[in-house]
């Protein structure tokens, strides 16, 4: 099995988060920037030795995380966080069986190649997406580190 079936099922999942009050939601008139957004991460980490040894739903997960990061899609679901600060909802938790602190390192790992992308000696990946047929997701502005080392933190 590879990420990018656990991916279709996450960012599924992901959708559940529902409208929320303070920040866009990702509904399903937006699904295909999400969607796009996580099968970019994932081919991404293709290119990187360092996800190979990663389980592929671990590496799913981290990307449906980042990609709510970099869009800015809190959890609606936990009412507690009025901030929508946490970007991994309960029902990602429950279909991935994983917490937020688990996808930490694989996260910040994911972040780090997003960020040297456009500067990265392997550029075929990045000039894919950059395409406004794929809706130009490459073009998309990284999450702020700090915020990002903050989301895992906060949970």
């Amino acid at each position: 099995t590879t990420p990018h079936h656990f991916a279709q099922i996450y960012t599924r999942a992901s959708y559940v988060s529902g409208p929320i009050p303070c920040k866009p939601a990702c509904s399903m008139a937006q699904d295909d920037i999400m969607a796009l957004l996580v099968e970019y991460f994932l081919e991404i980490s293709m290119l990187q030795y360092s996800f190979v040894m990663e389980k592929p739903s671990k590496v799913a997960a981290a990307a449906v995380y980042l990609a709510r990061a970099t869009l800015d899609i809190g959890d609606a679901s936990d009412p507690s966080d009025v901030q929508c600060t946490s970007y991994f909802s309960k029902t990602l938790k429950w279909y991935s069986q994983y917490e937020a602190a688990d996808l930490k390192d694989v996260v910040m790992r994911l972040h780090l190649a997003h960020s040297g992308a456009s500067d990265a000696n392997l550029k075929s990946v990045f000039e894919k997406w950059k395409k406004s047929s794929l809706k130009k997701v490459a073009l998309k502005l990284p999450a702020l580190k700090d915020t990002l080392s903050k989301s895992f933190v906060l949970q």
